[in-house]
């Protein structure tokens, strides 16, 4: 059943991952769930302009921070 499930989230655009993610937060949903936060996961994590710092934590915010400041003053 998961690799069914794998596959139609691979279907899914990134927004609709979320919005599925979101409608599956009953805890008898939490496998799909999780599965779902995954593949976005999977899509965004190289992307240079997302943050992905884990909950309660800071560094890449303030790091993506420092950078946009840099260029701003740069220009």
């Amino acid at each position: 059943m998961s690799e069914h499930i794998k596959e139609q989230l691979k279907q899914l655009t990134n927004d609709e991952l979320i919005d599925f993610a979101l409608e599956h937060l009953g805890e008898e949903h939490e496998y799909v769930r999780q599965l779902a936060m995954m593949e976005h996961y999977d899509r965004i994590k190289d992307d240079p302009n997302t943050i992905t710092d884990r909950a309660g934590e800071d560094k890449g915010l303030r790091l993506k921070l420092a950078q946009l400041m840099e260029k701003q003053n740069n220009k």
